[in-house]
């Protein structure tokens, strides 16, 4: 799990402190989609340590895959991971990293309510 979401990382250009990582660094991997099911692509994703100090945004593939590589984020660390995506809205989820390499939540994004 942690060389395929180091490979995202590296493969969306997002990764350039490798040498700095180490046995507490906390990496996250998820996806993003619609009420369906379906992929999103372009997703701004953000990951925050409440009250910490750093939040980490990226945007999901076309597959709706996003990988946050941050030397900021430890194991053990809980993580709120929020998204925004046009008019669509997610619910944020928090989540404990508890190793190297992390699955969040589903993200699922479903239309507002119709006014």
């Amino acid at each position: 799990m942690r060389d395929f979401t180091y490979d995202q990382c590296k493969r969306d250009g997002i990764w350039n402190d490798l040498a700095k990582a180490d046995s507490t660094t906390a990496w996250i991997i998820g996806r993003a989609v619609d009420e369906k099911g379906a992929s999103l692509s372009g997703v701004l994703v953000t990951a925050s340590v409440p009250f910490g100090p750093e939040a980490k945004s990226i945007r999901s593939g076309t597959d709706g895959i996003f990988a946050i590589c941050t030397v900021a984020f430890k194991v053990g660390n809980s993580v709120t991971i929020s998204g925004n995506h046009h008019r669509l809205l997610a619910k944020p989820v928090t989540t404990t990293l508890t190793k190297p390499a992390n699955v969040a939540p589903l993200l699922v994004f479903a239309r507002p309510p119709e006014y």
